[in-house]
C-alpha cells in the first residue's frame, strides 16, 4: 500500500487522483458519443499514409534530440537520475547513467499523438482515444520515473499504479480494453461476465508491463525488442485496415528509435523504470483494442510476438521459488540475457572485471586503471540484444504469418518457450557461467 506520508507517494497518489477526476468529469459525455466500438475503425488511405511518416519522423526527433540533451547535460541532474552500478547484482555497466529516457519517449510520444490530432481533426475518435490513452498511461509512467529518481519506489506500488492506469483506460474507452475472450471455451464463458473481464484485463496488463520491466538488462535490450515487436503489430493492423493502430504503433516506434540512437551500442542514457512502464503499458493497450477492433485476429497473437518477456517473467518466478529458493522481488543475475552476456566473456575477463570493478573511489567513481576491462565489457555488453533481436524477429514474422489461426499461435507460442528453456539450459551448463558474477 502507498505511504502517503512518503516524499514520493504523495506526488505520484495526487497525480493519479487529478487524472481519474479529470477524465470522469470532462470526458464522460464524449465517452458515450465515441466509444471505441468497431464500426469507429479507420481505413486506410493515401492522405493516412502520409500522416503516419510525419507523425514517425516528429516523434523520432524529438526523442532523439531530449535524449541529446539529457545526455548532454547529465552532469546537472545525474546525481538524482543516474543509476549507480555500486552493489547492483543485476548491474553490468560500469558507470552512472542517467535512466530517465523514459521522460524522453513520454513528451516524444506525446508530440506525434497532438501532431497526429492536429492533421485529422475530423477524427474525433482517434483523436478522443489518442488523448485517452496518454492521460491513462500517466499513473504508470510516473510510478517508473518517480522510481529513477527516488530509487524507493517498490515492485508492489508500482504494480498497483500500472493496475490504475490499465483500471482508467478499460472505464474510459468502454470494453475497447478488456480482454473478452482467449479462444477458449470454458474461459470465454468466465470472460463474458463483466466484473471478471475488466479484472483478468488488469492482472493481464499489469503483468505484461511488469514484464517489459524486467528485461531491461542491456543496453539496446528492450528498445530493438518493442521496435521489433511494435513492427509486427504495425504490419498487422495494415493487414486488417486499422489505421488508428498502426498510427499509434508507429508513434511508439519512431520514439523508442530516437531513444536507441543514444542506448545502443554506448549506452549513453538508459530507459529506466519510467520508460518501460510507459512503453509496455501503452503496448499492452493496444493489441487489446487491435484484438477488438478485428474479431478475426486470433486474441494469441500478442502472446506470440510478446513471448519472450511474458514466459521470461513465468519462468523467473519459477526458478526463484522453486529452485534458489529466494524472493520473487529480489533482483539476480540469472536471467537469458545475462546468461548470454556471461557466454560472450570467457572466466578470465569475468574474474578481471569483478575485481575492476570494486576498485570505486568514495565518490562511487571508478578509478583511472579501469580502463582496458570495461572496453570489453562495453563490447559484450551491446552483441547481447541482437541476439534477443534476431529471435524476436522470426517470432514477429511467423505470428504475423498465422495471426488469424489460434492453433498455430499456440504451437508458436509452445515451441518458443521450448527453445527458451532449451536454450536456458544449454547456457547452465557451460562451465564458465557455473559461477554467478556479482558485481558488489
Amino acid at each position: 500500500m502507498i505511504n502517503l506520508y512518503n516524499r514520493l507517494s504523495k506526488p505520484v497518489s495526487i497525480a493519479t487522483l487529478g487524472v481519474v477526476t479529470s477524465l470522469f468529469l470532462f470526458c464522460d459525455p464524449l465517452i458515450k458519443e465515441v466509444g471505441s466500438h468497431p464500426d469507429n475503425l479507420m481505413p486506410v488511405n493515401a492522405s493516412m499514409i502520409g500522416h503516419i511518416i510525419l507523425v514517425f519522423m516528429l516523434a523520432t526527433i524529438v526523442s532523439f534530440l531530449l535524449c541529446d540533451l539529457l545526455v548532454r547535460y547529465a552532469h546537472l541532474h545525474q546525481h538524482l537520475t543516474a543509476d549507480p552500478f555500486i552493489g547492483k547484482v543485476q548491474a553490468f555497466h560500469l558507470e552512472p547513467t542517467p535512466r530517465i529516457a523514459g521522460v524522453a519517449i513520454f513528451i516524444a510520444t506525446l508530440s506525434g499523438c497532438s501532431l497526429s490530432c492536429v492533421l485529422e481533426e475530423t477524427q474525433l475518435h482517434k483523436n478522443f482515444f489518442l488523448i485517452s490513452l496518454i492521460m491513462a498511461s500517466i499513473p504508470a509512467f510516473c510510478g517508473g520515473l518517480a522510481e529513477d529518481i527516488f530509487k524507493n519506489v517498490g515492485v508492489a506500488q508500482r504494480l498497483l499504479l500500472t493496475l490504475i492506469s490499465a483500471a482508467i483506460a478499460a472505464c474510459i474507452i468502454d470494453k475497447g480494453l478488456t480482454l473478452y475472450h482467449v479462444d477458449a471455451v470454458w474461459m470465454d464463458k468466465l470472460l463474458s461476465i463483466e466484473v471478471i473481464s475488466l479484472l483478468f484485463t488488469l492482472f493481464v496488463v499489469g503483468g505484461f508491463t511488469n514484464a517489459i520491466n524486467l528485461i531491461d538488462g542491456y543496453n539496446g535490450l528492450v528498445g530493438g525488442f518493442m521496435v521489433v515487436a511494435l513492427t509486427a503489430i504495425t504490419i498487422a493492423a495494415f493487414l486488417v485496415n486499422d489505421a488508428m493502430i498502426a498510427s499509434i504503433s508507429i508513434i511508439m516506434i519512431g520514439a523508442i528509435l530516437g531513444f536507441l540512437a543514444w542506448n545502443w551500442p554506448r549506452g549513453k542514457i538508459f530507459l529506466g523504470d519510467g520508460g518501460s512502464y510507459f512503453i509496455g503499458f501503452i503496448s499492452a493497450e493496444l493489441c487489446l483494442l487491435l484484438l477488438y477492433h478485428n474479431p478475426t485476429v486470433s486474441p494469441w497473437f500478442p502472446l506470440a510476438i510478446f513471448i519472450y518477456p511474458v514466459f521470461e517473467t513465468l519462468f523467473t518466478m519459477f526458478r526463484r521459488t522453486f529452485i534458489h529458493k529466494t524472493l520473487n522481488t529480489e533482483p539476480d543475475a540469472n536471467h537469458l540475457h545475462q546468461m548470454i552476456f556471461k557466454l560472450l566473456l570467457n572466466r578470465n575477463q569475468l574474474a578481471l572485471c569483478k575485481n575492476q570493478v570494486k576498485k570505486i573511489n568514495h565518490d562511487g567513481t571508478p578509478c583511472q586503471f579501469m580502463n582496458t576491462c570495461p572496453q570489453k565489457m562495453r563490447i559484450r555488453n551491446n552483441r547481447v540484444a541482437p541476439y534477443i533481436w534476431s529471435a524476436t524477429a522470426i517470432n514477429a514474422v511467423l505470428a504475423v504469418m498465422f495471426m488469424h489461426s489460434t492453433i498455430m499461435l499456440m504451437g508458436l507460442c509452445l515451441a518458443s518457450c521450448s527453445i527458451y528453456v532449451l536454450s536456458y539450459s544449454l547456457l547452465t551448463t557451460k562451465k564458465i557461467l557455473t559461477k554467478v558474477v556479482t558485481i558488489n
